[in-house]
């Protein structure tokens, strides 16, 4: 029988691996999990603290987040670059020499937010410098330093879920389940900024734990007879292009916040950053549209096939209307009943 003439079509290849689309899947799943915590947490610190309150934590969240720059766009790009690089060629003394460093740092950094909180809050008496405020700050940013670097450690060797699964479920998590118990007993216990910022501190220092224990069991041991290596000229001229860029991106961030607290007061920073987090949430569910119909939408203009292009464009703009009018209607009606 013959078969030369059978044209067998090939099942043409994935363009990525298998295993790596369910982990870019999980992972944009634990940041919708992340948005929603951040969305529940905002809700209920608002109405606990009240706004003046939540406008103080929210100005001292913006500093530490000034602050943790050379953390999160300096040292942790670091890590994990030269993780990836060190587990290839096995060398076990360099990644235990790199993560005892990176931790030396966001200790030093922590020394320094403590000298700067103290000198302020000793020089002024503003709402936000009390040195109660500024201990529990200190808490918090080392928390929250020494976990980025281990989320970092592990996102180098491809532990994609569980690097991020501390920082972006479990912190939030037992955040939210700290303030729901103590917000009960809020007629003995005074919740305020400081006190939310030692339960926050206390959530990263849990989730903290946990990424140690991830990292204890993803890593070898290092051998102990040869000591810890280290390549500072390496790390330093990694680190220092990305300060920059970073500290730019962060201060845009976190520039309205800013302003309004040090210009306006903290009340309206409380009114301005809940109503930026609710409307962040219609942003987010909106990109994460526009991230799965933008590639459908560049094939169609490059193919021409413009038919196709105006049922994406008017499916988007429904699917856009659909989910942005019910929560601004929300909005619109609670706003005319109070």
């Amino acid at each position: 029988m013959a078969v030369n003439n059978i044209e067998i079509t090939k099942i043409p290849k994935l363009i990525y691996p298998l295993s790596t689309i369910i982990q870019a899947s999980l992972s944009f799943a634990l940041k919708i999990g992340f948005t929603f915590l951040s969305l529940g947490i905002t809700a209920l610190l608002a109405r606990a603290l009240g706004t003046e309150d939540y406008g103080v934590y929210t100005f001292i969240f913006a500093v530490l987040t000034l602050f943790l720059v050379p953390v999160q766009n300096g040292v942790s790009v670091v890590v994990t670059r030269f993780t990836a690089i060190y587990s290839a060629r096995g060398c076990t003394n360099l990644l235990s020499g790199l993560r005892l460093r990176a931790d030396q740092v966001v200790l030093l950094l922590g020394i320094v937010v403590a000298c700067i909180g103290v000198t302020v809050s000793t020089l002024t008496s503003g709402t936000y410098y009390t040195h109660s405020i500024i201990f529990c700050s200190v808490f918090l940013f080392l928390g929250l330093g020494l976990l980025r670097i281990r989320e970092s450690a592990l996102l180098g060797i491809g532990r994609v879920i569980s690097g991020q699964l501390p920082n972006l479920i479990i912190r939030p998590c037992v955040f939210l389940v700290l303030l729901v118990v103590f917000w009960n007993y809020e007629s003995i216990i005074r919740i305020g900024p400081e006190f939310v910022l030692l339960l926050h501190s206390l959530a990263a220092v849990v989730a903290l734990l946990v990424a140690t224990r991830l990292i204890a069991a993803a890593f070898p041991r290092s051998d102990k007879t040869l000591g810890l290596a280290y390549e500072h000229s390496q790390w330093l001229s990694s680190a220092v292009p990305l300060l920059g860029m970073g500290a730019i991106q962060t201060a845009y961030t976190q520039a309205d916040i800013l302003m309004i607290g040090l210009f306006q007061g903290p009340e309206d920073v409380g009114v301005y950053r809940a109503a930026v987090q609710c409307a962040a949430l219609i942003s987010f569910i909106l990109s994460s549209i526009n991230a799965v119909l933008a590639p459908a939408i560049t094939s169609s203009y490059e193919t021409g096939n413009f038919d196709k292009l105006q049922t994406l464009a008017t499916t988007s703009a429904r699917i856009s209307l659909l989910i942005g009018l019910p929560t601004a209607s929300i909005f619109f009606f609670s706003q005319i009943r109070s």
